[in-house]
């Protein structure tokens, strides 16, 4: 039976998670967890210290015994960016090999080198009768991903699959409820918050605010200071009054660019470790007048409890879920 461990790396914590069986019907969880880092050797899908998050990778597989070597990698923040894209109806590694040709076109000059990659949602006829696939063109700076790839393989881990982390929350939430539907998903992380727009199964639109939660006093505390000092390391933009307020504003913001784009959302669906706070799940409902739920791990696969583990960690560890069950190359 095929097994893949996908991982992630944040300002705080290596966190991988076990799958077997990844791209079937009826994938199984093994295990998961995360491991910590000190302050200043990562930041969102970034290396600072490779030979740090090396250490940290090599502990994470030693304390949760995975099985494989084989990672799927998911990267994710502010610097990937995201476009809508439409191209002529072609192969799917046909467009994406076409993409180098068209990012100067898509993308900002200080980009420079980038990895690219393209996510089909809609087939139809254009205006001139030819059948084009619209999507969404996603590119991550090269240099970061490369230092991240660096420092698994340093740990002698063998990445098979680079994928983008709000499509990772996607898949989740279509294993989880179906291909019915649009919503918005809200990925609420310690220092970001990733907004996905699904409908019948497809993103139609990735945000990434810059303000997220804190919500856990964890065992990454004693290495990078107080919740304040962190905040602050990580560049984010929320407010030190009120944080709860600042995820609020920026869910909010995303959802009106949404509907004035044409889009109907029915309902928002929380996960990531900043949806579990109190404070927030009372007052989102109240500001936006819309049906809120939770989107959590358990509703795309079974959980062992022998494995169960806090639920922030769960909560946390919901978007390289969707990572691993991309499946594998072979």
């Amino acid at each position: 039976m095929k097994r893949i461990v996908a991982v992630e790396v944040t300002f705080d914590f290596v966190r991988g998670i076990e799958i077997e069986n990844p791209f079937t019907t009826k994938p199984k969880l093994v295990k998961y967890g995360e491991i910590a880092l000190p302050q200043g050797a990562a930041g969102e899908s970034e290396v600072f210290e490779i030979d740090i998050v090396k250490e940290a990778f090599e502990e994470l597989w030693k304390v949760n015994k995975f099985s494989t070597k084989e990672v799927a990698l998911g990267i994710g923040g502010r610097k990937t960016i995201v476009r809508e894209y439409e191209t002529p109806l072609a192969e799917i590694e046909k467009i994406r090999s076409n993409l180098k040709f068209e990012a100067a076109n898509l993308l900002p000059a200080q980009m420079g080198n980038a990895m690219l990659d393209f996510y089909p949602t809609e087939l139809k006829n254009s205006d001139t009768g030819i059948e084009v696939v619209q999507g969404l063109f996603v590119a991550s700076p090269a240099e970061p991903a490369e230092k991240l790839i660096a420092s698994l393989t340093s740990a002698g881990l063998d990445v098979q699959i680079v994928d983008y982390l709000p499509f990772g929350i996607a898949r989740v939430a279509r294993k989880a409820f179906g291909k019915e539907g649009e919503y918005l998903l809200v990925n609420i992380k310690s220092y970001s918050t990733d907004i996905v727009a699904l409908r019948n199964g497809s993103p139609q639109m990735v945000r990434v605010i810059p303000n997220g939660l804190i919500v856990r006093e964890h065992k990454a505390g004693k290495h990078r200071g107080s919740a304040d000092s962190a905040a602050s390391f990580s560049g984010t933009e929320t407010s030190p009054n009120d944080p709860v307020e600042s995820v609020i504003a920026g869910i909010r913001n995303t959802l009106n660019f949404y509907e004035n784009k044409g889009g109907k959302p029915a309902a928002i669906l929380l996960t990531g470790e900043g949806s579990l706070s109190a404070e927030l799940q009372a007052r989102l409902p109240q500001v936006l007048q819309m049906q809120m739920g939770m989107l959590s791990m358990k509703d795309a696969i079974e959980i062992p409890k022998k494995d169960e583990q806090d639920p922030i960690i769960q909560a946390a560890a919901l978007s390289i879920l969707g990572i691993a069950m991309r499946g594998l190359k072979s």
